[in-house]
């Protein structure tokens, strides 16, 4: 391919370096000159190298048409702010271009060149990847190339952007346009490739299978495919060991267990939603083990099942001669050990629970019968507001003097007139109140929230100014009889991940 190195493209995109090539794709890194600042973008490259008896002039434009579509339809998730803006898109001389922000700072595959990550690490790489492929498979979107080289992280705010979607080499094959890259030979090469992408039969497990594959890589530094975890005991910790040199890195049992199932072979046996990874992730491991106290009864009772007529007659024998007090105090002695294994498991789930939520304040508000625990180093302020129903407001603490924003968590009831009563019909009445105090084309995101106290609930996500700061707002909200309850989480953009874990907790503990 010839270079567009110091060329000018649609009069305003200067090309100033060649970031990668191969046989299809060239990447450079430009300058929009139109743009205020002059801002850097990426402009991807795509020359598809189709046997020149198929190029007639209709074939071009069908092809131009459906990746056009395609990067239109992709244009729905890019607000997310794990997810580069794609900013243009065109076509010189049968070559395709597309434009996208421009993010400054490494990949993962770099990172992992320089050094892996620790167990720790790799968990707060999973959940900020998880949610935001949560929100992708929410549009009904698959990624289907995720790998580490399409996963970034910020220079600015060390976030973790997601990039170069999948679903444009897929759309190619369907139409019997097929370069080599885009065939079985060129999917086996992807080491982080899901087994039924490779008989073009994607689902949702897909990019889940992919995301355990890069956890796993980046815990060991190695090509997954040459990995397999082992179990080092049944509870404490496992390892992931390297097939060609034998070597171990020891991580927790319970990570182990979830890559193990992200990464089955089977799309059927793995995950089946990333809400179902992010739970696992965040389950507390609170283990107590006890020894088995009764080991002589267990191998007469084996004995019983085998059919001993003599062990039978020796144990009746036996239970008639033996003294009162001896099957006094085995009696007794059973009910001594249940009682200890009772208040043991009481004291153990107590201290689960306790664990969960230690460093917690309860909230409690008897007139709307609703309860919730928070940190104890945020603030709480009770309210009774009639006209919005604003109930309280719970306050993160200021991280330093420098900390513009307070993020916060308000919490309002709506009283409801019996033909609004349900779900379906609230959450058209929250669009419509949140369109109307929002500016005229932002985009709101609608989701599904597993529950809210085991009520089915929802969500709307959407961006919003306030003066000079970017903040990102999320409005989750259930309905139990005839009142609605209403949760507004609302943080500085770059921030908006970071508490949005503590959120969810502050959520999990709610009794309505």
């Amino acid at each position: 391919m010839e270079s567009l190195l110091g060329k000018i493209l649609q009069d305003h995109y200067y090309i100033a370096r060649q970031l990668a090539q191969n046989n299809y794709w060239t990447v450079y890194l430009a300058e929009d000159r139109m743009a205020p600042s002059r801002t850097l973008c990426i402009i991807k490259e795509l020359k598809i190298p189709i046997e020149e008896k198929k190029v007639t002039s209709q074939v071009w434009h069908d092809l131009q048409e459906l990746l056009t579509l395609e990067i239109m339809n992709l244009k729905q998730v890019d607000h997310h702010p794990q997810i580069p803006e794609i900013k243009d898109v065109f076509t010189i001389d049968k070559a395709f271009y597309f434009v996208r922000e421009f993010i400054a700072g490494e990949t993962l595959e770099q990172e992992i060149a320089h050094h892996t990550l620790t167990e720790a690490e790799v968990i707060i790489l999973l959940q900020e990847c998880l949610q935001c492929i949560d929100f992708i498979h929410q549009k009904q979107i698959l990624h289907l190339n995720l790998k580490p080289s399409n996963i970034i992280r910020s220079n600015k705010d060390r976030r973790i952007f997601i990039t170069d979607f999948g679903k444009l080499k897929n759309l190619v094959e369907e139409h019997n346009l097929q370069p080599r890259f885009l065939t079985h030979q060129y999917l086996e090469n992807q080491e982080f490739t899901a087994p039924e992408c490779q008989q073009d039969n994607p689902v949702i497990a897909s990019d889940i299978y992919a995301l355990g594959k890069i956890a796993i890589y980046a815990l060991s530094g190695k090509k997954s495919s040459r990995l397999e975890i082992n179990n080092l005991d049944n509870y404490a910790r496992s390892a992931i060991k390297d097939l060609k040199s034998s070597q171990e890195i020891s991580i927790s049992s319970k990570l182990a267990n979830i890559l193990n199932k992200m990464t089955c072979d089977r799309h059927q046996d793995r995950y089946q939603s990333v809400t179902e990874i992010l739970q696992a992730l965040e389950e507390e491991e609170n283990v107590v083990f006890f020894p088995p106290p009764f080991e002589m009864e267990v191998s007469e009772a084996k004995n019983i099942r085998n059919g001993s007529k003599s062990q039978d007659n020796f144990r009746l024998q036996k239970a008639h001669k033996t003294p009162k007090v001896k099957f006094l105090g085995l009696g007794l002695w059973r009910i001594f050990v249940i009682a200890v294994v009772i208040i043991i498991s009481l004291i153990v789930t107590t201290v689960m629970y306790g664990n969960k939520y230690r460093n917690f304040k309860e909230y409690n508000n008897e007139r709307y019968n609703i309860s919730l625990k928070y940190p104890q180093d945020w603030s709480l302020e009770e309210l009774e507001d009639p006209i919005t129903g604003e109930i309280a407001v719970l306050s993160a603490p200021l991280e330093n003097g420098f900390d513009l924003f307070t993020e916060k968590i308000y919490l309002y009831i709506d009283e409801l007139p019996e033909e609004v009563n349900n779900l379906e019909l609230y959450s058209q009445t929250m669009i419509k109140k949140v369109k109307s105090q929002l500016s005229p084309g932002t985009i709101i995101y609608e989701g599904d929230i597993d529950n809210l106290d085991g009520y089915r609930a929802r969500s709307l996500v959407y961006s919003r100014q306030e003066g000079t700061l970017s903040l990102q707002q999320m409005e989750i909200f259930t309905v139990k009889g005839n009142r609605a309850y209403i949760f507004t989480y609302t943080a500085e953009d770059i921030k908006y991940q970071k508490f949005l874990k503590i959120t969810k907790k502050i959520l999990r503990s709610l009794e309505i």
